[in-house]
C-alpha cells in the first residue's frame, strides 16, 4: 500500500504541519457546523412560533375588545330606542315598537356572535401558523443533521480512497 496526499485536506507530502494539523480537525469542524446549524434552525422555528403565538394572543385580545365595543353599542341603541319609545308614551313590551326593539337586538347580537365567531377563527390559524413555523425549523434542523451525516461520509470516503492505494 501507498499512502498519498488526500483531497480532503490531509496535506500533500512536503508540507508544513499547518495543513496536516487543520486536516485532524476537519471531521470535527463538520459535526460542529452541522450541529450548530441545525440546533440554529430549531431555535429559529421556536423563537418565530412563539411569535406567531404572542401575535394570535394580542390579534385575540383586540378582537374581544372589538366585541366589547359593539356590545355597548348595542346597549346603547336600544337604550336609546327605549327612551325615544318612553319620551313619546309608546309602550315598548307590545305591537310594531316591541317588533322593531326585538329586530335591532337580534341583528346586533347576530353582529356580536358572527364577530365572536370570526375571532376565534383567526385565533386558532394563527396558532396552526405558528405550530407550522415551529415545525418548518425542526424540519430544517433535522435536514442539517442529515446533511451533516452526508458530508460526514463523503469526507471519510474520499479520505479513504485517497490514504490508501491498492
Amino acid at each position: 500500500m501507498t499512502i498519498i496526499a488526500s483531497s480532503a485536506g490531509a496535506g500533500a507530502a512536503g508540507t508544513g504541519g499547518a495543513m496536516a494539523s487543520l486536516s485532524a480537525f476537519a471531521p470535527y469542524l463538520l459535526v460542529a457546523s452541522t450541529l450548530f446549524s441545525a440546533f440554529s434552525s430549531a431555535s429559529a422555528g421556536k423563537k418565530k412560533a412563539a411569535a406567531g403565538r404572542r401575535a394570535a394572543i394580542a390579534g385575540l385580545t383586540t378582537d374581544r375588545l372589538r366585541e366589547r365595543g359593539m356590545k355597548l353599542q348595542q346597549d346603547s341603541a336600544l337604550s336609546t330606542i327605549r327612551a325615544n319609545a318612553g319620551a313619546t308614551g309608546v309602550d315598548i313590551g307590545q305591537g310594531s315598537a316591541m317588533q322593531a326593539y326585538l329586530q335591532t337586538a337580534r341583528e346586533t347580537e347576530l353582529e356580536i356572535v358572527m364577530a365572536h365567531r370570526v375571532a376565534d377563527a383567526n385565533f386558532a390559524a394563527r396558532l396552526s401558523g405558528a405550530s407550522d413555523d415551529e415545525a418548518e425549523g425542526n424540519q430544517k434542523a433535522f435536514g442539517s443533521l442529515l446533511g451533516g451525516a452526508a458530508d460526514m461520509f463523503s469526507y471519510k470516503s474520499k479520505k479513504d480512497r485517497a490514504t490508501f492505494k491498492a
